[in-house]
C-alpha cells in the first residue's frame, strides 16, 4: 500500500554514518510498502546468490572497499525506475556517497519527474554512540531486522523476534572495522552535505535517541513531507483550473 494516499509516494535518500539508525527509519517506511534499496546489503546479497558481475569484487565490497561505480549505478537506476513506475515510495539507503553520484541520481530523478516528492535526510550520530550499536549490533539475514544486544535485545537472545531465525553479527561489525568506516564516512560524505545543503534539500534529524524515540521522530517529519506535497498538489490544481476559468471567462466576454 502506498504511504501516501491520493498522491504519489516519497523518494528518500537515506544518509547517515554506519549505525546512525537508518535501519530504524526504514522499518517505518517499508511498513508503509516502501521499496528499500539500502546500497551494503543489496551488493552483499548479489554476492550470496554469486551474480558473476559482482563475483569478481566480492572481497572490496565484503571489506567495504571501492567498486567500479556503473555496477552500483545500474542497480540504483533500475530500482529507482522500478518504484516509480509502480508508484511505490523507495528509500536509497547509503547512496550517493560523491558529488559524481549525486549528479548522477539527480539525472535520474529529473527524467522521472520526482524532484517535488525527493527528500534528502541525514541522521547525524555522535561517533561513540555509532561505535557502541556497531560492537553489539545483530541483524536477521531473512527480514533484515536489526538489533542491539545491549540496548535493544531480541526476546530471546541470539534469535529474530519477527522470523524467529538466528541472528548474526556483519563481518564489518568489530571494534576496529567500526572505527574505521565512521571515520571514513565522516570524511568522505561532507562533499555530498555540501552538494545538497547548497541547493535547500538537505535535511538533519538527530541520530542519538533510543530506536522507539527514533521512529516517533522520524513518524513526525515523514508526516510533514507528505503534508508539504499534498499542499503543493492542491496550490497546483487550484491554480490549474483557475487559469481555465479565467481563459474560459475572456473568451466568453469577448
Amino acid at each position: 500500500m502506498s504511504a501516501i494516499r491520493g498522491t504519489t509516494p516519497l523518494v528518500y535518500i537515506l544518509m547517515g554514518s554506519p549505525a546512525s539508525g537508518k535501519g530504524t527509519v526504514s522499518q517505518v517506511l517499508r511498513a508503509e510498502g516502501y521499496d528499500h534499496l539500502s546500497i551494503g546489503d543489496s551488493i552483499r546479497d548479489e554476492v550470496q546468490h554469486g551474480n558473476p558481475i559482482v563475483l569478481p569484487y566480492a572481497d572490496d565490497i565484503l571489506n567495504h572497499r571501492p567498486i567500479p561505480p556503473e555496477i552500483l549505478q545500474n542497480l540504483v537506476e533500475q530500482r529507482l525506475r522500478t518504484a516509480i513506475e509502480e508508484r511505490r515510495g523507495i528509500i536509497i539507503d547509503s547512496y550517493p556517497k560523491s558529488v559524481s553520484q549525486c549528479e548522477f541520481l539527480d539525472r535520474i530523478i529529473r527524467a522521472h519527474g520526482a524532484e517535488a516528492r525527493t527528500v534528502c535526510l541525514l541522521l547525524d550520530v555522535l561517533p561513540e554512540n555509532a561505535m557502541d550499536r556497531i560492537i553489539f549490533r545483530q541483524v536477521c539475514d531473512k527480514c533484515k531486522r536489526v538489533f542491539n544486544s545491549k540496548f535493544s535485545p531480541p526476546q530471546i537472545a541470539d534469535e529474530c523476534d519477527d522470523c524467529h531465525e538466528p541472528l548474526a553479527k556483519r563481518i564489518d561489525d568489530s571494534a576496529e572495522g567500526g572505527v574505521r568506516r565512521v571515520q571514513e564516512f565522516k570524511k568522505k560524505i561532507q562533499p555530498v552535505l555540501d552538494y545538497y545543503a547548497k541547493c535547500g534539500r538537505l535535511h538533519i534529524l538527530d541520530g542519538n535517541a533510543t530506536p522507539q524515540a527514533s521512529k516517533e521522530s522520524f513518524s513526525r517529519f515523514h508526516q510533514s513531507q507528505i503534508t508539504k506535497l499534498e499542499s503543493s498538489n492542491e496550490n497546483w490544481i487550484t491554480w490549474f483550473f483557475r487559469s481555465l476559468q479565467d481563459c474560459f471567462g475572456k473568451k466568453a466576454c469577448a
